[in-house]
């Protein structure tokens, strides 16, 4: 929420320096460590002069995980709604608490530190001082909390709001390359459902922090200006200075176990991800770039509101384009192959899950061709209304579902061994066979509307019969 979650209620929620930040931080965390098991806040983004709230990750209650009596048998595991998020607030000592929807998360406005009051804590981000009608409020913080489900909820979620907006970074770098990362997993998207269904075209690579990075490349070595090579296949990559024989795993962790020292640090350290020099960059604006697509309407947003970000889209990008880094970039559609398959060779039980939605996508979106684009206009239009719309719905079962009720089945398939249709198959067979079809569907649409009608002449003779009596 940035600070402002209480503006509208009147409160007096300046931003934060580091000072009172890492005080109230430590002191939350003590405090609801008697109420969790686990608790933790994301690692802080670089080289932040203040900040607007603290958030706070929770996880296993501990009189669920280690019951002192019956009653604390009975605690449910995970626990939400506004009774805990309410114990919470009591814990903590709030002053107000703002529920969010879903009864997972709270806002709470907390009493600003009396011996962390000076005024150089209450300035504003500018330099300036709070407006004179406000020097006499009392001061808070906001600080936010979070229930999550599982640990390993809470560790993909401390892991994708690490390092501040790196994530958005990230986002806009992956996103060409079919990749999504959202609050539940690292996703590789179907570019052919994509357009169509996007929940549908997203397939799970892995919610688990180490498997992503790796996957991503990201090393914990970190990348400067002054230690990027070029491969001879031509691919630039990040050559450290760290000993070769260092333990990636080690070098993972000190990435991501603390902030960055600097914004340049962060920066360099997203271009060791695998595809960062393969691929044309994003616009440095949010106008569209000659082989990019243009920024999204919450990435210019990001832009207006998130200092990180543009720095990084108008600043740190076009340095290294004028450096010419990205002159041997490949298209992105063949990069997003390479993706693709990398996925596959990294996820094995992804290839299957991949081709498998593909194909019934395919097959849906043929069927429904099928019907409005082939079936449909292979009968003629002077046709009698009636009887063409008998004729076309008996095609379409016969074809489409395989019903024998009219006696007249294709002879020859009509798919092909991907199992799909022949459109011109089976443009041929209705136009060779829908006369046939006619007659049979007529008559026995004809039969069930008779048995139809003597079925409703018996009910209203009993139904006389029952009011004479």
């Amino acid at each position: 929420m940035g600070g402002n979650a209480f503006s509208s209620a009147g409160l007096n929620t300046p931003r934060m320096s580091p000072s009172v930040y890492t005080f109230v931080r430590n002191e939350c965390q003590k405090k609801l460590s008697e109420l969790y098991v686990c608790v933790a806040t994301p690692i802080e983004g670089p080289a932040k002069k203040d900040y607007g709230d603290v958030d706070i990750l929770v996880c296993l209650e501990r009189r669920a995980v280690f019951p002192r009596d019956e009653l604390d048998l009975t605690i449910p595991q995970p626990r939400f709604g506004q009774d805990i998020l309410g114990q919470i607030g009591e814990q903590l000592g709030a002053s107000r608490i703002n529920y969010l929807p879903g009864n997972k998360s709270a806002n709470y406005a907390l009493p600003w530190p009396d011996h962390l009051l000076p005024a150089m804590d209450c300035t504003q981000p500018n330099g300036t001082t709070r407006p004179s009608e406000n020097k006499k409020a009392p001061l808070h913080v906001q600080v936010d909390v979070q229930i999550d489900t599982t640990v390993d909820e809470m560790q993909w979620h401390l892991f994708k709001h690490a390092h501040g907006d790196i994530w958005h970074l990230i986002g806009v770098m992956i996103r060409p390359l079919g990749l999504t990362v959202d609050e539940e997993a690292l996703w590789l998207r179907i570019p052919e459902i994509e357009w169509v269904n996007k929940k549908q075209a997203k397939v799970k690579l892995s919610s688990d922090p180490a498997d992503v990075l790796r996957f991503l490349g990201f090393s914990g070595r970190g990348c400067t200006e002054t230690n990027l090579k070029t491969t001879s296949n031509g691919v630039v990559k990040c050559v450290s200075s760290a000993d070769a024989n260092d333990d990636d795993s080690r070098l993972l962790y000190e990435a991501w176990s603390q902030p960055f020292a600097t914004v340049q640090d962060l920066f360099w350290y997203l271009t060791t991800c695998h595809w960062f020099f393969q691929t044309t960059p994003v616009p440095v604006t949010a106008e569209s770039a000659e082989g990019a697509a243009p920024l999204r309407s919450n990435d210019r947003r990001r832009l207006a509101s998130r200092p990180l970000f543009a720095r990084w889209i108008n600043e740190f990008i076009p340095q290294l384009q004028e450096e010419g880094r990205f002159d041997d970039a490949l298209p992105v559609a063949v990069v997003r192959e390479h993706v693709r398959d990398a996925a596959f060779s990294r996820f094995p039980a992804v290839r299957e899950t991949y081709h498998e939605r593909l194909h019934a996508f395919l097959v849906q979106r043929q069927r429904d061709f099928i019907k409005k684009e082939v079936i449909k206009p292979s009968v003629p239009l002077d046709v009698d209304a009636n009887k063409r719309g008998v004729v076309v719905s008996a095609l379409k079962k016969i074809i489409l579902e395989g019903d024998q009720t009219f006696g007249i089945t294709p002879r020859d398939t009509l798919l092909n061994v991907d199992g799909l249709y022949e459109s011109d198959r089976v443009k041929a067979w209705v136009e060779k066979n829908w006369e046939d079809v006619l007659e049979s569907a007529w008559k026995i649409n004809g039969q069930r509307a008779t048995e139809a009608m003597r079925k409703r002449d018996l009910k209203r003779k009993m139904a006389e019969t029952d009011n004479r009596e």
